[in-house]
């Protein structure tokens, strides 16, 4: 089983830490996919559990889940400052825990790390974009203009609009379903026509501003924190795409995932009888 942290709230410890911990790992029951604050997703299943930090006088037990990382030694997410319901004061500096039942004292703390979803992307910073502004403006200037060319979609006669979802959906669903299109297989006529291929950053350079200018000239947008240039690396559907070629994404691999969904690939087989066994339930 895999569950995916979607809201990065785990708390962390690196690899290189647990040796002075002296502390004993434990295996979870399933693959935890984790984003963490240098903005990528990993895969673990292990952790040391309870774990005391001490503040002052207080300890406070924590479970910490194992990834190698290189800036910090750990990492406390946000599910552990609810816990003891902490609030930050950026402008005092400070970290106040209102532990109800608890006497107030005073130690001081320091932000190490402060991550913020804003992208501080700016155009004027971007060779090539940067002389396409009127393409990423902040708001759109107004309707787009008549197209030669226009698309509508032939209803059956007597079919009225859809006004809600068929049955209840959970927000992580509903959001997983809209960003589905995302991986539907292109049609193989079509593929030259999605992808191109550089061999250097001169005719990527070309490239791009034909782009940009076509954009330009046909008055189409594009918002610009949705939009990456000049990357060395693209995760694209679990692989890497790098000057080097095409890998696998390390971070979406599960170890031994063949062993843990066993009992799923047994009862999913055409004409097997279904039959539940107490170990099937660890694979869920």
């Amino acid at each position: 089983m895999t569950h995916q942290d979607a809201q990065a709230t785990s708390d962390v410890v690196t690899v290189s830490f647990i040796g002075l911990l002296g502390m004993p790992v434990s295996s979870m029951d399933f693959n935890l996919i984790v984003a963490i604050p240098m903005g990528v997703s990993v895969v673990t299943s292990k952790m040391l559990r309870d774990c005391l930090v001490m503040i002052g006088y207080k300890e406070m037990p924590v479970d910490l889940v194992l990834l190698d990382l290189q800036d910090f030694d750990i990492i406390l997410g946000m599910d552990w400052f609810a816990s003891y319901h902490a609030s930050v004061d950026c402008f005092g500096k400070m970290v106040i825990f209102s532990i109800p039942g608890q006497p107030e004292k005073g130690f001081q703390g320091f932000l190490a790390y402060v991550v913020s979803n804003e992208s501080d992307l700016k155009l004027e910073d971007i060779p090539v974009v940067r002389d396409f502004p009127e393409v990423l403006p902040n708001d759109l200037p107004g309707l787009p203009p008549e197209r030669k060319m226009k698309f509508t979609i032939n209803l059956v006669l007597g079919t009225t609009p859809i006004s809600k979802t068929p049955y209840r959906m959970a927000p992580v669903e509903l959001k997983e379903l809209k960003s589905g299109y995302r991986q539907l297989r292109v049609r193989s006529d079509d593929v030259p026509k999605t992808s191109f291929r550089t061999r250097s950053g001169e005719e990527h350079e070309r490239h791009l501003s034909i782009v940009l200018q076509t954009l330009k000239d046909k008055q189409l947008y594009a918002k610009l924190k949705k939009c990456e240039f000049w990357l060395d690396k693209v995760y694209f559907l679990g692989h890497v795409v790098t000057k080097d070629g095409i890998s696998a994404d390390p971070g979406k691999f599960i170890k031994g995932f063949s062993k843990i969904a066993l009992s799923l690939t047994k009862m999913t087989q055409k004409g097997v009888k279904f039959e539940w066994f107490d170990d099937y339930g660890h694979s869920f």
